[in-house]
């Protein structure tokens, strides 16, 4: 009796240390969920919401880990500017979760994308203090101007295309230049100052003079066009001199004067001005002579006061008046 009750006790025994040790097996598993499940929530409510995931998604189906897994992979989405990815994964989710507000701020960053400022700023306006819905609304306004300076510049450099197909590389030059820092023109600079050149240089030998000058106007104040502009200039000044030198040979005095006076020290300019009153003066002598009074007083007029001429610019008027005696010598 003795060895059977002795019996009967190990197996209880045995039985009672089994089961503690399948209910420590048991028990293990829940606590390593629930110890992850922890670590995943702090990860989350600290804003790793790439580890968030990561960790929910180990549980699988254990309590709601399914549905924060989606949650912490929406919110990685967004912090990584995939609106369009987030709201897809943020609408459906729990009312629970803040998925609704998140779900709001992934469209009105998407309009702000998409250069819709006013939406945007509804969106944004709409969620007031919600993360950083606020600094979205400043943002908002400076997206804008910058959206309206980059159309002014898109227009500007689509002109500046079309200056170039044209062949006005210089004037395609002056808005690359105007546009500063864009990335854009910076890269057409160098190309068009080429081409401007060899297009003055090109206006230089065919004698437009004026033209290279203006080319030149717009490459202004980089060394190796002062050569060019300065030979843009002796060749423009030369065309002036050779104009006023046909007019004075025609006998067109005021005109070549005023050209003459115009060019400066340039060649024998000055001497050429003096030249064009010595040989309207004898005209106008030779006229006032020869009884021309009327011929004679209007290049006395050009004259202005050249040696005697506006004295005897009133004897010729004094011959044309009706009391005037034109019989009258008057010349010395």
């Amino acid at each position: 009796m003795k060895k059977s009750a002795q019996s009967r006790r190990s197996a209880l025994i045995v039985a009672a240390v089994a089961a503690v040790g399948l209910a420590i097996v048991l028990c293990i598993p829940q606590a390593l969920r629930s110890a992850q499940y922890s670590r995943a929530e702090q990860a989350l409510a600290s804003g790793a919401y790439a580890q968030a995931r990561d960790g929910f998604a180990g549980l699988g189906a254990y309590r709601d880990s399914e549905a924060l897994c989606a949650y912490a992979g929406a919110l990685h989405l967004l912090t990584q500017g995939a609106y369009a990815e987030a709201l897809g994964a943020l609408e459906g989710l729990p009312g629970t979760l803040d998925a609704a507000r998140y779900a709001q701020y992934a469209r009105a960053c998407i309009r702000l994308e998409e250069n819709d400022f006013d939406g945007a700023r509804a969106l944004f306006a709409s969620l007031g203090d919600f993360s950083d819905a606020q600094a979205r609304l400043a943002q908002c306004d400076d997206g804008e101007t910058a959206y309206a300076a980059r159309r002014s510049a898109d227009a500007q450099l689509a002109r500046a295309a079309e200056l170039t197909q044209s062949g006005a590389y210089h004037e395609a030059l002056r808005i690359y230049q105007a546009l500063g820092d864009d990335a854009r023109a910076q890269g057409c600079r160098e190309q068009m100052r080429a081409l401007a050149l060899e297009d003055a240089a090109y206006m230089l030998r065919t004698g437009r003079s004026d033209a290279a000058s203006a080319v030149c106007a717009a490459l202004r104040g980089q060394a190796d066009v002062k050569q060019m502009e300065a030979a843009a200039l002796s060749a423009r000044r030369e065309k002036a001199y050779a104009r006023a030198a046909e007019w004075l040979k025609d006998g067109k005095f005021a005109a070549a004067r005023f050209t003459f006076a115009s060019l400066g020290d340039y060649r024998d300019a000055q001497m050429q001005v003096s030249s064009c009153n010595g040989r309207q003066y004898s005209l106008a002598y030779n006229l006032e002579a020869a009884g021309d009074y009327a011929a004679a007083a209007c290049h006395y007029r050009e004259l202005g006061d050249y040696q005697d001429s506006a004295a005897r610019l009133s004897a010729c008027m004094a011959r044309l008046s009706p009391s005037g005696s034109e019989g009258r010598e008057v010349l010395p």
